[in-house]
Formats: structure tokens, sequence, C-alpha cells
């Protein structure tokens, strides 16, 4: 049985695949540390997760198992476990046992999230525009997209003891990733040392102008997108190439003014609970609160002309009628665009 077990639970959009990349580029470091992820690929730990929130009869008692023969220390690194009901997580602990289990749970400004957790909505089939999104979680029917914070940590918090349960803020856009990496292996009781390996960055945020192309393109498909998310990401792969995005503009997508207010005031309640509540925390709190709005970064969704989206479709259609010439005269059966790094075989599910 691990000595140790550190379960972290995400949640979506603050970071969760560039740990789980890191902690997965440096896996042979980490064995030799007797740190184990226990796991052949990501997507058993999606599937456990899932599994989790029904019965969690199947992939989850496997995962479980697994922890069980594993010596040392073992991670499961996985944003999907925010989304396991409180009965259904205390369950999961009792599996654990007797293993010594740490909880750790990343956050980020809401401000951010709200729009990141929407674009991946849009880049899975959704024609809903952002406006609607905060429209949907600001009426409070959209727990599913976006767990409470404090739903989360109570519902993996019950029956530990409160330094089991750690909080790992992330940090500002312009600090350096490694910050990231130390606040987590800290939480997390790793040496931050093990993870020198750096993979490429993965799942970066798209242009504001490339989302709404590929929403307008969702609305297009219709009935004829695949329902399969394999076959419409492979189908949706040159909206979001390297070629794609260097030709859009390159600022995000921002919440209107009047929902980047809200989501600044619930990330100050969140930030008072939190102090409240005596998590230890890596980083800082006030790390939560949303900077300015309208910052040089970000563009608000209707600052998106159509001339810009129609700029972007001509520079798509172009690339297409290339690749297509190319197929045809025997040059290659892809186009530039859709050529970008790939992620390891199996990771699957949602991501960060």
């Amino acid at each position: 049985m691990a000595d140790r077990v550190v379960l972290h639970v995400g949640l979506p959009k603050t970071g969760t695949t560039f740990l789980q990349q890191l902690l997965w580029a440096n896996r042979e470091r980490l064995l030799a540390a007797d740190v184990h992820l226990v796991v052949t690929t990501m997507r058993e730990l999606f599937d456990a997760a899932r599994d989790l929130t029904r019965d969690g009869s199947a992939d989850w008692r496997r995962l479980a198992d697994a922890v069980r023969e594993s010596p040392g220390t073992v991670v499961l690194s996985c944003e999907g476990l925010s989304a396991v009901p409180a009965e259904q997580a205390q369950l999961a602990l009792a599996d654990l046992r007797p293993a010594d289990v740490r909880v750790v749970c990343t956050l980020r400004d809401p401000a951010r999230v709200l729009p990141s957790v929407w674009q991946q909505h849009v880049r899975t089939g959704s024609t809903v525009e952002l406006a609607a999104f905060v429209a949907h979680v600001r009426d409070g029917m959209a727990w599913e997209w976006l767990p409470s914070t404090l739903d989360v940590l109570d519902a993996w918090s019950a029956g530990l003891r409160a330094d089991q349960v750690r909080v790992v803020t992330v940090p500002r856009s312009t600090v350096d990733p490694s910050v990231f990496w130390h606040r987590f292996a800290t939480a997390a009781d790793l040496d931050p040392g093990l993870a020198t390996e750096v993979p490429p960055p993965a799942n970066t945020s798209l242009p504001a102008v490339q989302v709404e192309l590929l929403r307008r393109v969702n609305l297009a498909l219709g009935d004829r997108r695949p329902l399969e998310q394999p076959r419409y990401r492979e189908l949706v792969r040159p909206l979001q190439g390297p070629r794609a995005v260097a030709r859009a503009t390159g600022t995000l997508a921002e919440l209107t003014p009047d929902d980047h207010a809200w989501a600044a005031d619930c990330a100050q309640r969140l930030v008072e609970a939190l102090r409240e509540r005596g998590h230890l925390v890596l980083g800082d709190l006030e790390e939560l609160l949303p900077e300015p709005a309208g910052s040089a970064s970000t563009a608000a969704p209707d600052a998106t002309s159509d001339a810009d989206v129609a700029s972007a479709a001509a520079g798509l259609a172009a690339d297409l009628l290339l690749a297509l010439r190319a197929r045809r005269d025997g040059g290659g059966a892809g186009h530039p665009a859709s050529r970008g790094p790939r992620r390891p075989q199996g990771r699957g599910g949602p991501r960060a």
C-alpha cells in the first residue's frame, strides 16, 4: 500500500494540464524517487474520475487497487475529480486509507477561468456565446462546467486533518511557470527538483478571433458536426493550428464590465472564505482577485469584428486550398495548420 497519496482535484482551467504534463514528462525521475503515477495513460485517471461521479464500481476500483499495490508516494492529478459528489469523494478516500492523503486544490482568478472554460466548450462543439455562457453560470445553471470551489473543498476535506488539504493559487500570467510547479510540489510534499524536463506548452488559449471563427463554424456545421469528439477535433484542427493562431490577433476574450465586476465580487468572497477556513495556501490568495478590466492582453467579446473573423476565415481557406493541392499532387495528406504538437496518447477528457 502507498504510504502517501496526493489527490490533485483541480479545479478546471487552473493549470492542471501544465502540471499533468510536467509530471508525465518527468515520470522516470519521479519513479527513481519512489513517486508513482500508477497509470499508463492519463485517460485512465479521467475514466476513474468520471466513474466516481456515478457509482465508482469499475474504473475507480481498478485505480484504487493500483494505488494499494504501489509503494511510496502516489500522485493522482485529474480535474475531473472536482466534479465528484461529496458522498462518492468520501468513499474514494476510504478506499485510499490507511495511506496519508494530501488533497491539493489549484485555484485561479475567475475572470480568467470563465472565458477559458467557455473556450474549451467551443473547442468541443458548443455554439454558445461567452455572455450567454456567463449568464448561465450567474444563474447557477452551469455547475457541471464550473464546480464551486468551496463545494469541492468540502467534498474532499471531510474527515481529513486541516493540514491534509492544501490550496495552490495560479500565479499571474507574467510569472515564470516554474513558480506554479514549485508551489504545487511543496503542497504535495514533493521535491521540486524532481521535475527538470519542461514539456512544450499544450492546450494554450486561442485568440478571441479564432474562438469566434470556430464558434461560427460550429453553427454552420449544425447537425453535420461529428458527435464523436476525436472525429470532431480532427475536423476542426485547421482552425486551431499554429499557423491559424499566428495569423489571428493576439488578444484573448474578456468578460463584459458587468460580468467582470460580478466575477471580482465572487473572488473577493472566496478569498475571505478561504482565509476563514485556514487551509494551507501555497501562493497568495490576492492572486485570485481579477486584474482591472480591459487589460492590454484581453479584448471584450464584442470587440471581435466581422472583418477580423472574415480575415481569419480567408487565411484558413487559403491554407486548405494549398493543402488540397498538395494532397492532389502527392505532396502530403495534411495541411500546414494541422501540424502542431500533439498530446501524449491517452490524454482524454477535460483539460486545463
